[in-house]
């Protein structure tokens, strides 16, 4: 699952990349660049929340085998 949102990570970065290049060049709205800012935003949300989730999953099992 994270691996999945790792994936969608770096294609929102991807499409944000472009998307740059295509603001610089005109050929793009800025409403548009927003988008896929705002969706590469949530996708790092994403895989932030997974860390977190991962990381307390560790934290409770190590308490639990004390």
């Amino acid at each position: 699952m994270k691996s999945d949102a790792q994936q969608q990570l770096q294609l929102s970065q991807t499409l944000l990349d472009a998307d740059k290049k295509l603001l610089e060049t005109g050929d793009l709205h800025i409403a548009d660049y927003l988008l896929a800012l705002s969706a590469y935003i949530t996708a790092q949300s994403t895989v932030t929340q997974l860390e977190v989730s991962r990381l307390q999953l560790i934290s409770q099992y190590n308490y639990f085998i004390q």
